[in-house]
């Protein structure tokens, strides 16, 4: 009888073997193939091919700032969407500091951020950027060109002009000065940085690796991949017992037969 049972207990362990090793292949293979992936993040570029698929943006709450800052400047537009800094549909970086203005002046122009000054050329490359060390004024708010085509703006102790190098910056109280006006965006150039915006917000490595740990599908897909790795668990631990049983059964079976 106890010979039987034995039988039995072993029978029913193979079949939740097997059973739980079919269910659990897939999820062997998924497991194997993203920890493969993310152990050659640098070699494949992962963390550098952005994801532009608009249900997974949405999923993550990768959306458009509230506010948006724009300008327009001799059929140029500028904006500012949270950090990153646009010329019309280009990207200029990250820059701190709110949008305040953009001007033309002489042969380039004169982005304004609330800390510094950006030079760029009308084909949207960066000539130079001028900050607080350079003697620009301190939180500005507004730019603009005086009567006398002078570079102004609004700073947080009044009004300054700068000479035309804009190198030398003094007080002016009685400057006529033209501000720069804020505009919103076309819905084209909109669409097109929104497309720019969102993508960069994902990566390629960002989802592989949700995908690994489940959370890709939020909480319950983690706790579907602890799930998971109980099973795996399971299957090592069974895989060791029925050897050790058939290793048990050949050794007293050899012993008999002697």
């Amino acid at each position: 009888m106890s010979r039987h049972k034995r039988h039995v207990s072993t029978k029913s362990m193979y079949q939740w073997h097997r059973y739980v090793g079919i269910n659990a292949a897939i999820f062997v293979l998924l497991l194997s193939i993203t920890g493969l992936m993310l152990n050659h993040t640098e070699a494949l570029s992962l963390d550098k091919k952005n994801i532009l698929n608009n249900w997974l943006l949405d999923h993550y709450g990768i959306v458009a700032p509230d506010s948006i800052q724009s300008y327009s400047v001799n059929n140029h537009w500028i904006s500012k969407w949270d950090k990153r800094l646009f010329f019309n549909e280009n990207d200029l970086g990250q820059h701190t500091g709110n949008l305040i203005g953009a001007i033309k002046y002489r042969d380039f122009l004169v982005i304004a951020l609330e800390n510094a000054l950006l030079l760029v050329t009308e084909q949207g490359e960066l000539i130079e950027k001028l900050s607080g060390s350079e003697g620009i004024p301190a939180a500005m708010s507004a730019i603009g060109l005086t009567d006398k085509q002078k570079v102004a703006v609004m700073a947080e102790h009044g009004v300054y002009t700068a000479d035309e190098d804009l190198i030398i910056w003094q007080a002016d109280k009685q400057a006529i000065t033209i501000w720069a006006d804020s505009k919103n965006l076309p819905d084209a150039i909109y669409q097109e940085l929104l497309v720019q915006y969102r993508g960069k917000g994902l990566t390629l490595e960002r989802i592989i690796l949700d995908l690994h740990s489940g959370r890709l599908f939020n909480q319950g897909g983690v706790y579907f991949m602890d799930f998971i790795a109980i099973l795996l668990i399971f299957l090592a631990c069974s895989g060791l017992w029925l050897w050790g049983m058939r290793w048990w059964r050949t050794t007293q079976r050899n012993k008999s037969v002697k």
